[in-house]
């Protein structure tokens, strides 16, 4: 609706604008003749001519009429869908090591720009803005854990696909409309 006011706005300011430099018009001479220039517009009859002016008046009806002949949605410039907020929860932990700072490692989302928190315990948040209608797993290609220690890839439609087949080996624990839920998740040591 906005876009639609404001090209009447526009097309409001073009006649006016015209209005007013027909008003104030220079005339123009035909280099043949030296005769005022003069065209016949419908309506309005005979006129001297100022081709500036008119171009105005005529480029402000114009406007105004496409702008009549179209619904708001033709006109509507693009917006960007609506996004909901997301949270996926989850925890790393390499298996019989103790007194890790996990918060030293990196979780990368690809691709993302959410907000991505990994405590010193292993726990990890992330609250993502995901578009409407789409999933977690429709959104993020993968997940990347590393730490000195070692690293994990996790896929996420991949874990999604098990978990919904019900399979054990999904790191997926829970999952509703806006949340996951991992498991705790083993890192593949790095071999010294």
């Amino acid at each position: 609706m906005e876009s639609i006011l404001i090209i009447y706005g526009i097309s409001a300011l073009a006649i006016i604008l015209g209005f007013i430099a027909l008003l104030t018009q220079k005339i123009y001479m035909d280099a043949k003749t030296q005769k005022a220039t003069q065209i016949k517009i419908p309506i309005v009859g005979r006129m001297r001519t100022n081709y500036p002016a008119l171009v105005f008046v005529f480029v402000g009806f114009a406007l105004s009429v496409i702008a009549a002949n179209k619904t708001p949605e033709e006109i509507e410039v693009y917006k960007a869908p609506p996004k909901k907020e997301w949270k996926v929860t989850g925890s790393f932990k390499i298996r019989d090591e103790e007194n890790i700072d996990y918060g030293t490692g990196t979780l990368a989302v690809f691709p993302s720009d959410f907000e991505i928190e990994v405590n010193k315990n292993g726990r990890f948040n992330i609250i993502a803005k995901i578009e409407e209608g789409k999933t977690f797993e429709e959104e993020i290609e993968r997940m990347d854990y590393t730490h000195t220690r070692g690293s994990i890839e996790i896929i996420p439609k991949d874990e999604y696909t098990r978990y919904k087949k019900q399979d054990p080996a999904s790191y997926l624990e829970s999952a509703t409309g806006h949340t996951r839920k991992y498991q705790t998740i083993f890192i593949t040591p790095k071999d010294y």
